[in-house]
């Protein structure tokens, strides 16, 4: 409606309007003096100038989808435009992984994501943000279903941010990402190289992770920023209140990956509060450089309906993270590393303790270490338009049974939580947002049974 009613205005405006016609029209019925005549022709000049703006506003919203700040600014001043400001971000990947598994060679498709992001400016200061995810190729009502299957849909980010100054600024209670590492935060494909999402990224920070919570953050000096942010804290049972109480949310085998707690209203019984804080560095007398450090705390919602009633008393989660990456100037080379560390407190009262297995106990703390090497080769000069390509290799290691193990159940772990990954692989970027990647992935672990698996993946990601 905003197109047709500004063309509208632009059209009926701009139908013919020369000098010589308007002076024959006046000169029919009256004689004006020069004056008259050159005031009159001063004034279809200066609508001419208007209808010719209005035609450059009318082409650049045709171009855009949207009109910029500027162009707004100037509509609403001239009464066409009244609402603020929406725009629509997307991000996605599509992937194909080949892997070894105890039934042979298997080969899986997936449409693993595609992401949409609504933002709307309120004013200049009150910003609406949100982040709506299709996972799996999305899902079905139908419980007969298999077109679907293993397919969800989530909204992972849901507030609205109150931008008071450069210096603090408050995040409204909603839906919010844990501002915990770089990955957690930035999870976009064409951030990272690898088809999956770093290793750290999964047991130990389990990304994404998002919670009902609120925070403040800003910036404490140049090249400094912080954010602390109070929200839902973790969950000992690894199920939903359907099923609670038949499987543990911290273990061994998968870190704490299960005990993120639901979201929505008493879906479940969730009584305990998380805190994290993050500072992130950019300085600007080391150009290239970005790192960050984060802790977070949180008491441990104790499983629902445990089957052992020694699973009582408290028993809380810390982790801390540190992270940096290095773009070296004037040459192609990237360097990335990543140390993460939870201490466990309470071990004894932790359900994977106490529920009469024997291999999947924690101890007093788990830890994981990456580092990553990159080059990118531009090849601007070779191709039209200018390809990047990316070639790397990543280590990562991480022990999720590591410190003094508590409770009623036997101790036998089997190494399965001891872990090692190497990733070598080739991204390639056709354009900033569009990336192309290639992969092979080997998987080792302490476990009697050897290699886990190794991985052969391509994946296609874009974020515009």
């Amino acid at each position: 409606m905003k197109i047709l009613f500004i063309s509208l205005i632009a059209c009926a405006i701009s139908l013919p309007i020369s000098g010589t016609a308007a002076t024959k029209k006046i000169s029919a019925s009256t004689t004006p003096s020069d004056s008259t005549m050159a005031d009159v022709i001063k004034r279809m000049e200066t609508m001419q100038v208007e209808i010719n703006n209005l035609q450059t506003q009318l082409k650049e919203y045709e171009a855009q989808g949207e009109v910029n700040p500027e162009t707004a600014r100037a509509l609403k001043e001239k009464g066409i435009l009244s609402h603020g400001q929406l725009s629509i971000g997307v991000y996605g990947e599509t992937k194909v992984r080949s892997r070894d598994s105890a039934a042979g060679r298997q080969l899986k498709s997936d449409p693993h994501r595609i992401v949409l992001l609504p933002t709307y400016q309120f004013s200049d200061t009150i910003v609406f943000n949100s982040e709506i995810e299709f996972e799996h190729g999305g899902a079905s009502t139908s419980n007969g279903s298999k077109l679907f299957e293993g397919g969800n849909i989530e909204v992972e980010q849901l507030f609205v941010d109150f931008k008071f100054n450069e210096h603090i600024n408050w995040r409204a209670p909603g839906i919010d990402l844990i501002p915990l590492g770089f990955f957690n935060l930035h999870h976009e494909p064409t951030l990272f190289y690898s088809t999956e999402r770093p290793e750290l990224y999964r047991e130990l920070i389990p990304s994404t992770w998002f919670e009902m919570g609120t925070s403040i953050y800003g910036k404490v000096v140049d090249g400094l920023n912080y954010q602390l942010m109070v929200s839902a804290g973790l969950d000992d049972d690894g199920d939903n209140s359907s099923t609670a109480g038949t499987s543990s949310g911290i273990t061994g085998a998968n870190g704490i990956r299960n005990a993120r707690p639901a979201i929505g209203d008493f879906a479940q019984a969730n009584n305990e509060l998380g805190y994290t804080f993050r500072l992130g560095y950019t300085p600007d007398y080391v150009p290239g450089l970005g790192m960050s450090t984060s802790a977070h705390y949180s008491d441990v919602t104790p499983q629902r309906n445990a089957d052992n009633p020694a699973v009582v008393g408290n028993h809380d989660v810390i982790i801390y993270d540190i992270e940096a990456r290095y773009r070296i100037p004037k040459t192609g080379f990237e360097i990335r590393a990543e140390y993460v560390q939870i201490f466990l407190e309470g071990v004894r009262n932790f359900a994977a303790n106490n529920n009469g297995v024997s291999t999947d106990n924690v101890g007093s703390g788990m830890y994981g270490v990456s580092a990553e090497v990159a080059y990118h080769w531009n090849l601007q000069p070779k191709i039209k338009n200018g390809w990047e390509l990316v070639p790397f290799y990543r280590y990562s290691t991480m022990d999720l049974q590591s410190g003094g193990y508590s409770g009623t159940d036997a101790h036998a772990p089997t190494g399965q939580g001891d872990r090692e990954f190497h990733t070598f692989g080739l991204a390639a970027f056709p354009t900033p947002e569009l990336v192309l990647k290639a992969d092979y992935r080997l998987a080792l672990d302490e476990s009697i049974s050897g290699p886990q698996s190794d991985q052969v993946q391509f994946a296609v990601g874009f974020f515009f």
